[in-house]
């Protein structure tokens, strides 16, 4: 990692990938834009996934967010170094917003799987909001069936690891915790 605060083998942790400014510009963007989105922009309902109580918006590869795409493609430069994937191309990212409405969060599971999801490679998250401004809602990583990793959640950080690892995100239980995530690909593993 680049303040190399981190497991080598399991994830890579690199602070303040982004800036105050660009967290404020992501934020407001999303809050001018509700309907914005990648799916209808709407909670999903308790009934009809108990697990899953979040909103997600896909911020396009535009002049608007260049900027914001060349910090975290950059950081995965470095986080990569680790890894040692063969990385082309990064599909999109989600500004997901999980609430403590329900106290859910993400079930454990990984971000690799069958087509289209077969190219995925290195998961990555940077955190949107305080952590002082929200309870639970943390990333835990799997490493073996033993070990659980709580990463750290600064603002404006960001999180690397293989997307075959099995991760969740624990209940959030009060206020709102905002993330950007996404998934280098590559050719899918033989």
């Amino acid at each position: 990692m680049i303040n190399l605060d981190y497991n080598q083998r399991d994830y890579c942790y690199i602070p303040q990938v982004l800036s105050l400014e660009d967290i404020n510009f992501l934020k407001n963007f999303i809050s001018e834009n509700p309907n914005f989105t990648k799916n209808d922009g709407s909670f999903i309902p308790e009934d009809v996934n108990p697990n899953v109580y979040r909103k997600v918006w896909e911020v396009p590869l535009n002049s608007k967010f260049k900027s914001i795409y060349k910090k975290i493609y950059k950081s995965s430069k470095k986080a990569n170094e680790s890894f040692g994937f063969d990385l082309e191309f990064l599909p999109y990212i989600n500004f997901v917003k999980y609430t403590s409405y329900g106290k859910t969060g993400l079930d454990w599971h990984m971000d690799i799987g069958p087509k289209p999801y077969n190219q995925r490679k290195l998961s990555f998250s940077v955190m949107l909001s305080n952590e002082n401004n929200y309870e639970g809602g943390d990333l835990e990583l799997m490493i073996d069936s033993k070990i659980i990793e709580k990463c750290p959640k600064q603002i404006g950080s960001i999180i690397f690891f293989p997307s075959f690892i099995m991760h969740r995100i624990t209940p959030v239980i009060q206020g709102e915790r905002d993330v950007l995530v996404g998934f280098f690909s590559g050719k899918p593993y033989k």
